[in-house]
């Protein structure tokens, strides 16, 4: 699973950063929670503006008081690294963020071939930088090296119906969630991803 969280200047509007967060955190303590008890769930974390930032990559250990280098040379726990950089900044630059956690997933398919491979993204609307087209472009094309690829996604946050169409307009209605409150938005998040653990194993089975 790949975690994309918007921290872009809008979210910081109405406790949507904050709510990012819990669920950022959320979901970081049940996936590393789940890999240790049964050891098949690897995950990665970005966060972006108008760049996209790693704060988790698939080979580090969320739990881990381990120290670990980054590419923008610093040197972080992966829980420290993810409160210090968890504030806003910037614009809304969907697609290169996208990009980058597609291009993970894809060579993580190649080493984890059985795994089922997802994106989670979190955001309060649309993109800033005209990318809308593109990225649906993207999200629709399952060929890995021009596009999204074969792998799940979904998008959520908590706010209203305007800002679900602006998500519908990228993602698709059927793939994005918004709740009024963060007890809603958790179930519904959690839903999803009962949702595609369910479709990847029927697919499974009928293969």
């Amino acid at each position: 699973a790949s975690i994309v969280i918007d921290v872009s200047g809008s979210m910081g509007e109405g406790g949507k950063l904050e709510a990012a967060r819990k669920l950022l955190v959320f979901y970081s303590e049940l996936f590393a929670r789940i890999s240790k008890a049964f050891g098949y769930i690897r995950f990665s974390i970005h966060i972006f503006s108008d760049t996209p930032i790693k704060i988790k990559g698939f080979e580090h250990d969320y739990d881990s008081p381990d120290r670990y280098d980054f590419d923008d040379s610093t040197r972080s726990t992966v829980k420290v690294r993810l409160m210090q950089a968890m504030h806003t900044r910037g614009g809304t630059n969907m697609l290169d963020a996208i990009k980058q956690a597609a291009k993970e997933l894809t060579e993580e398919t190649f080493n984890f071939s059985d795994h089922a491979s997802a994106l989670y993204f979190a955001g309060d609307g649309g993109d800033t930088c005209g990318n809308a087209a593109n990225i649906r472009t993207f999200l629709n094309t399952n060929d890995k090296e021009h596009g999204f690829g074969e792998h799940m996604y979904s998008a959520v946050m908590l706010g209203d119906q305007s800002q679900k169409a602006e998500l519908d307009a990228i993602f698709g209605a059927e793939h994005t969630t918004v709740a009024q409150d963060f007890d809603t938005l958790v179930d519904e998040s959690m839903a999803r991803f009962d949702d595609d653990i369910t479709f990847y194993m029927q697919n499974k089975m009928e293969s």
